[in-house]
């Protein structure tokens, strides 16, 4: 069955409308896998020489349980925010005469071949040889590796369980993360010593079968519990999706009393929050703040790769969402353009719209100051060359995109209506300002040139009205292929 099924499922790769779309994802989706393969395989065999500078140098079996106990922390974390179930390949083989059971035991089989278990399963094989090997010989070493993995799929189906019970209500998202968080720096400071407990309940492996025992059946447990809950959803009509979320009860009606910005700000929040494609999109984003903790911590990077970051940090959510503003609006294009609005109008409140989106982001990146002084600046010369240079850039750069965006399909991964081009507007807004900085970095004038890009672009928000009245006359020019370019696909 289970053969028939993945038939079916190839099939209609081949026969879908998109196949260029869908043959270039998982071209990517290729590239993205060696890439993060490579690093989790070269971590993994050099594990050892990693940690030689650190405190645990001496005790590389322990770091390495360490290392595995804070990747988990995260790993359930992200799961819960990114991890879907496929509703779209329920409904499908719904139609087919194939029992619910099967179809539930073939997609949760299928989360089993997820990057989430795919990546750790490579770094891993190789430390169980490189680390655990030389110190406890070839077949404890491969039980450890088993029970190990047991618990990425604990993590897997778990993540799954804990994701419908906290669907209605994001702040659980936050107090899942929260939780994890607070283990970590529970532990990190030596006040509850979760790590060493983790390292010795584990290093029994490398003695005992008992505790594999346990970590399977719980495995097994779990995964009974998600299968028994997903053939009680399993209906076409109902689907495997539970209840509106309240992310997608979500009004935002007090932006409604700003006036006719307030209405355009109201209805992309709306947008972003009710749609799981750019809501995931927004989370990822906003989570990516997190990345300086890493990035800013010593002084590793030049400011001329920490501009290119902090042009990514303060406009991720303008670089997710300009470029797109007609093609997530796709299905209601034409609505759109017989509403009793100028574009003129509209346009001006979704550049303003982007501006507050660039300051939501970057007011935060401001408190990495304390990591490094050198960030504020930074980050402030970044984000007024997105608000006056990339956000215009970028609104232009939407009139080209002909491809509709289904908004409520995956968030992460997908590259429905997106092609090559759109990955080359994100190069050339994050490097030309880097480009236009690097000479007076190399000269030693490191504020002058921070000063001439923030420069540029408060020049550009001062021309904001000539640029909005540039991209009225295209959006003119260009609607109607819009218009038939939405229709088509």
């Amino acid at each position: 069955m289970w053969k028939n099924i993945q038939y079916l499922q190839w099939k209609n790769l081949w026969r879908s409308q998109r196949l260029g779309t869908g043959i270039a994802a998982r071209i990517f989706m290729g590239f993205f896998i060696l890439y993060f393969g490579a690093i989790f395989l070269v971590l993994g065999l050099f594990f050892t020489e990693a940690i030689d500078e650190s405190d645990l140098a001496d005790r590389p079996l322990f770091a390495l349980h360490k290392f595995v106990f804070y990747y988990l922390l995260l790993d359930i974390v992200l799961r819960v925010i990114f991890q879907e179930v496929s509703e779209v390949k329920f409904r499908q083989l719904a139609l087919l005469p194939i029992r619910k059971r099967k179809i539930v035991q073939y997609i949760l089989g299928g989360s089993v071949f997820s990057l989430f278990n795919i990546l750790p399963l490579v770094f891993l094989l190789p430390v169980a040889l490189s680390t655990m090997k030389p110190e406890y010989g070839l077949l404890p070493s491969i039980i450890w590796l088993v029970g190990m993995f047991a618990v990425l799929l604990f993590n897997n189906f778990l993540a799954l369980q804990i994701k419908h019970f906290i669907s209605g209500n994001p702040l659980f998202y936050v107090v899942s993360a929260g939780l994890a968080g607070l283990i970590y720096f529970l532990d990190s400071l030596g006040i509850i010593p979760f790590s060493t407990w983790f390292f010795n309940a584990f290093i029994v492996l490398t003695t005992y079968l008992w505790p594999l025992i346990i970590v399977l059946a719980l495995t097994i447990g779990i995964y009974y519990l998600v299968e028994k809950r997903m053939l009680n959803q399993a209906y076409v009509s109902g689907s495997l999706k539970s209840s509106a979320s309240l992310f997608e009860k979500l009004n935002f009606s007090g932006l409604s009393t700003y006036g006719f910005f307030g209405t355009v700000a109201q209805l992309n929040m709306q947008l972003m929050f009710r749609n799981k494609r750019i809501r995931t999109q927004v989370i990822f984003g906003l989570l990516f703040l997190l990345y300086g903790l890493f990035l800013y911590s010593g002084d590793r990077y030049g400011p001329t790769f920490l501009l290119f970051w902090g042009l990514y940090m303060t406009g991720i959510i303008v670089l997710s969402f300009a470029q797109y503003i007609w093609s997530y609006q796709g299905s209601y294009f034409e609505l759109l353009n017989t509403l009793p609005m100028s574009t003129k109008q509209y346009l001006n409140a979704q550049y303003t719209f982007l501006i507050v989106a660039c300051l939501v982001t970057t007011i935060p990146s401001m408190l990495y100051y304390f990591m490094n002084p050198d960030i504020p600046k930074i980050n402030t010369a970044a984000f007024f060359f997105n608000v006056g240079v990339n956000i215009p850039f970028l609104l232009m750069a939407a009139t080209y995109n002909k491809r509709k965006l289904e908004t409520n399909t995956a968030g992460t991964f997908n590259m429905q209506g997106v092609n090559g081009a759109q990955f080359m507007f994100i190069f050339i807004v994050l490097l030309a300002p880097v480009f236009i900085y690097l000479p007076f970095s190399v000269l030693g004038y490191k504020d002058l040139g921070l000063l001439i890009v923030g420069g540029i672009g408060l020049l550009g928000l001062l021309f904001k009205p000539l640029t909005i009245r540039g991209i009225t006359a295209l959006f003119n020019e260009k609607k109607y292929a819009l218009t038939e370019g939405y229709r088509s696909n």
